[in-house]
């Protein structure tokens, strides 16, 4: 075999492996004990997809020399989480991550202050990929003995039977039953800049030393530290990967018609509505509004709701 050419690679010699960080034109992949940095083939470009290749992602390599290869095969991808494209007239799939078991939602009550509305995007596109879902309220130390926005989160959520888990990172509050809730899965942290993603990962595995920065005093929003998707390995709990911060999240795959089957809570309500088909926005006897009105569906859910229409509707009208 020549060890100086890529593409020479034996494929008698392959290896299955899993994608831990990409850059332009290769990848990391752990491969048994060993992370090699592979080249891809010019067929995997083919395709029309942004990213033919994400980290999560299950390979088959080729070794080239010591620490080099050539990825050969993506193979099928298990679950997936996705977004839609940012900044694009056209709607293209922007697949975050692959073949992840659970997402944790990393949020604080108030530094910054949660947005209910992204939790409920990232509880969509989860339930649309096929994973789990779990809240993580980080920086725990900053609440009061009974907080009272810190009480609504958990109300709302426990409504729909979500785990939350409550943390903080700078005094190892929670951190053995985040431990738990992770073990033996493949898990990713997603939320916004600023909420502790990568603190917690340094608790989690302290020879990681990822690097973190405080909130911003002015803005309240978080500042990046994680610039890429990397996926690392946490001894005796599982692998876990951590995403850079987001501040917002477009839904992909998801028709307007099909929303209200992923808001449980409302969905319970809507067989009770006049119309077949109803939108729940603007429809006469509609059994959502009515139940919004007397306290039986939380206001902040259902605006939430809304929103996230609306924003579907917007996103089809720019694809058409």
């Amino acid at each position: 075999m020549d060890e100086e050419n890529p593409e020479c690679g034996s494929l008698s010699s392959s290896r299955e492996g899993l994608v831990v960080r990409l850059d332009s034109r290769a990848c990391l992949v752990d491969v048994g004990q060993e992370t090699i940095r592979c080249a891809f083939r010019g067929k995997l470009f083919e395709r029309s997809s942004s990213k033919p290749v994400v980290v999560g992602d299950r390979v088959t390599v080729t070794p080239t020399s010591k620490g080099e290869g050539v990825l050969e095969k993506v193979h099928e991808r298990k679950t997936k989480l996705s977004r839609r494209r940012a900044s694009d007239r056209e709607d293209v799939e922007q697949v975050v991550v692959a073949n992840v078991d659970l997402l944790v939602i990393v949020g604080s009550v108030h530094d910054p202050p949660l947005k209910t509305r992204l939790v409920d995007r990232f509880l969509v596109a989860a339930s649309r990929g096929g994973f789990d879902a779990v809240l993580c309220l980080n920086k725990s130390d900053l609440l009061g003995k009974d907080d009272p926005e810190a009480r609504a989160i958990r109300e709302t959520y426990a409504d729909l039977h979500l785990p939350i888990v409550e943390t903080s990172a700078t005094l190892e509050h929670g951190i053995e039953e985040l431990e738990g809730i992770l073990r033996g899965r493949i898990a990713v942290l997603a939320g916004p800049s600023g909420v502790g993603k990568s603190s917690l990962l340094n608790r989690l595995c302290p020879e990681l030393a990822i690097s973190t920065k405080d909130v911003g005093r002015r803005t309240r929003k978080g500042r990046h530290t994680t610039t890429a998707v990397s996926l690392y390995a946490i001894p005796g709990i599982g692998h876990v990967v951590d995403t850079p911060g987001i501040r917002g999240f477009g839904l992909w795959d998801v028709d307007e018609a099909d929303l209200s089957g992923f808001f449980p809570d409302l969905f319970e309500l809507a067989g009770g509505c006049r119309f077949r088909g109803c939108s729940h926005t603007h429809e006469p006897a509609c059994a959502v509004k009515i139940a919004v009105e007397e306290g039986r569906l939380r206001e902040g859910r259902y605006r939430s709701y809304v929103r996230i229409l609306d924003s579907l509707k917007e996103d089809q009208g720019r694809g058409r």
